[in-house]
């Protein structure tokens, strides 16, 4: 073979080696390109999350999957979605009604005093402090409070101090017992009897005992308290041209009385009521004669339970009144200062 022979073999062998080689060889895209990339750093990532010694994987069984090394042991609790909440005012409007309620369960319960364990704890402290119980502190018995007992004394001692100056005023009338005066806690009661005042069956003052209603008028001026003027007669049964029953009798002789008491404007009318009890109050059991002469009555009520503390009468006015014989006599002298 000669030369031009091989050049041109060599040459059709070369023509087809680049024709398959052309036809094997396939370029890369760019979509290639970088999916290779994203596997290649996904491979070096978890190269890097593999625990590098035994106590490491542990450590990773223990957390479980899905949870990332340096992150919580627990995974963290799904968070729901926010669906609007409630008003802002709402929350203040709540926390102040807590409040509130609050504040009222304390009122009540300062209300609800409980009086056995005050008065231990104050006789405690007293005792604590070297002194007696004091006298002021309320002590309880049957509901009652010994201030009202203290107030209650006062008036008995007020209106007894009345009495005794009414008592002395008609000294006369008391001892010939046609009058009889009678105290109680805030009520003084001037009782009138038959005898001497009315006829049976009357309602009309005898002539004789008008002077003794003067003096029980003029008597009443410095004497404090509504008044009262009441009728009342016997149990037995009465029926004339002037009073069909018991009711008009006692209700005329209370008049009769009540008006020798407002004769010369002394007394004012505002003071006054008149009452009928006819035989509905006896004293007595209207069993005897006796007892009948006591029922047939008008009774002078005075009532001192609304009076003033300046209306009551002083210390040193009940010390004078239980002193008037010496002081009268000259031996003593009560003074105001």
């Amino acid at each position: 073979m000669g030369v031009d022979e091989r050049d041109d073999a060599t040459g059709d062998l070369g023509e087809g080696t680049g024709s398959g080689l052309e036809d094997e060889m396939v370029l890369p895209t760019a979509e290639t390109v970088a999916r290779e990339d994203f596997t290649r750093g996904a491979g070096e990532e978890e190269e890097e999350r593999r625990p590098s010694s035994p106590m490491a994987s542990m450590l990773v069984l223990q957390q479980g999957p899905g949870v990332e090394s340096g992150g919580s042991a627990f995974p963290a609790p799904a968070q729901p979605a926010a669906e609007g909440g409630a008003a802002g005012w709402l929350v203040t409007f709540a926390d102040m009604m807590t409040l509130l309620m609050c504040f009222f369960v304390l009122l009540f319960s300062f209300s609800q005093v409980d009086v056995v364990r005050f008065r231990d704890v104050a006789r405690s402290m007293a005792a604590a402090l070297g002194g007696a119980p004091l006298a002021s502190f309320a002590d309880v018995e049957g509901g009652q409070v010994l201030a009202e007992k203290a107030v209650a004394s006062r008036q008995a001692q007020s209106s007894e101090y009345y009495a005794e100056l009414l008592r002395r005023e008609l000294r006369d009338e008391v001892e010939k017992n046609v009058l009889a005066v009678d105290a109680a806690v805030g009520i003084i009661t001037i009782r009138i009897l038959q005898n001497g005042s009315f006829e049976s069956g009357s309602a009309d003052l005898s002539p004789q005992f008008l002077p003794t209603a003067r003096k029980i008028r003029d008597a009443l001026v410095g004497i404090p308290g509504a008044l009262t003027v009441a009728g009342h007669t016997d149990d037995t049964p009465i029926r004339t041209a002037r009073f069909r029953s018991n009711w008009e009798l006692a209700g005329a002789r209370a008049f009769s009385v009540m008006y020798a008491l407002l004769e010369g404007g002394v007394l004012p009318d505002e003071r006054f009521v008149l009452m009928g009890f006819a035989h509905t109050r006896p004293m007595l059991q209207n069993d005897s004669e006796a007892h009948r002469a006591q029922n047939r009555r008008v009774e002078i009520v005075i009532d001192q339970r609304d009076l003033t503390e300046q209306e009551r009468p002083g210390s040193v006015d009940m010390l004078g009144q239980g002193l008037t014989d010496e002081v009268a006599g000259g031996h003593l002298q009560v003074e105001y200062r």
